[in-house]
């Protein structure tokens, strides 16, 4: 087998205002990204794929520093996020996007707290979700993000099992939703959406212009091996730990860097991340 050099982390064009990020960020990123490109594009003697999972090469940049953080609940546990509006920029509005919220809208409302936040869910009970979210100050749209209509065929979800057979169902695309709404600048975009993800990844977050990618990304990533109860084999068919390796190098070309990793306790197929955007 030959080895190949794995190619050296991007420059950083600029940096957070204000000091953001500690000092140790810039020596502790290159050290992420190298170990990131290893894995992807030499396989290197000593990472067990099989024992560390498939994000086993994805690793924390720097944590985020307490003063930038907030700790909300969801799902029963409890864990610091960014407070948004300390990422948007000079003279921008603070403004949150919540994908795939289901039946809940407990990390929207808390968000709700610092930024304009809007929530969008098209298998959602539009009433009964539509009526919380206004009491905490959120908005709703039944829409789903992405083109990826696989959502209503029922071997690939269970989203819309049990809904009316003449409901219709809405989908944009991530700058289509931008452009309708009137928005320019996105600071934060949160999805938990059980394998659509990637779908969202390669064909909206990846595409967008540099202006108008978000400056704070908040997901669950889903993979090969994932809960079939929760997440159709079909949606991670062929993603695994290259290729989720593969997706962190993209998103560290487009300036992210990682903050938070949390492995699911009960499925080490799924994980959670917080990635921030180093700019001005």
């Amino acid at each position: 087998t030959v080895f190949h050099a794995a190619p050296p982390p991007p420059p950083l064009s600029c940096a957070l205002p204000s000091g953001v990020l500690p000092r140790m960020y810039k020596s502790a990123e290159d050290d992420s990204y190298l170990l990131l490109t290893n894995a992807t594009f030499q396989n290197p003697p000593g990472l067990d794929a099989a024992a560390v999972g498939p994000f086993g090469a994805v690793t924390v940049a720097a944590p985020l520093p307490k003063e930038f953080g907030v700790e909300v609940s969801e799902e029963g546990s409890r864990r610091m996020m960014p407070v948004p509006r300390r990422f948007a920029g000079a003279g921008e509005d603070c403004l949150v996007y919540g994908i795939g919220i289901a039946d809940s809208i407990v990390f929207e409302a808390q968000m709700a707290r610092y930024c304009r936040v809007v929530a969008m869910d098209c298998t959602s009970d539009a009433g009964k979700i539509g009526a919380a979210a206004k009491k905490a100050g959120v908005e709703f749209r039944p829409w789903c993000v992405g083109k990826d209509k696989r959502l209503l065929n029922k071997e690939e979800s269970r989203y819309t099992e049990g809904q009316s057979a003449g409901r219709v169902y809405e989908f944009y695309g991530l700058k289509e939703i931008m452009a309708k709404l009137g928005h320019e600048r996105l600071t934060m975009l949160k999805f938990d959406i059980e394998g659509f993800e990637w779908d969202l990844f390669e064909n909206e977050i990846l595409t967008l212009e540099s202006a108008l990618l978000p400056s704070v990304l908040v997901f669950e990533l889903h993979t090969l091996g994932a809960n079939r109860r929760f997440v159709a084999p079909k949606l991670v068919e062929g993603r695994d730990g290259r290729a989720v390796n593969e997706l962190f190098v993209k998103l560290w070309h487009l300036g992210y860097r990682t903050v938070s990793k949390s492995v699911n306790g009960g499925d080490r197929f799924c994980a959670d991340f917080v990635l921030i955007r180093n700019y001005i």
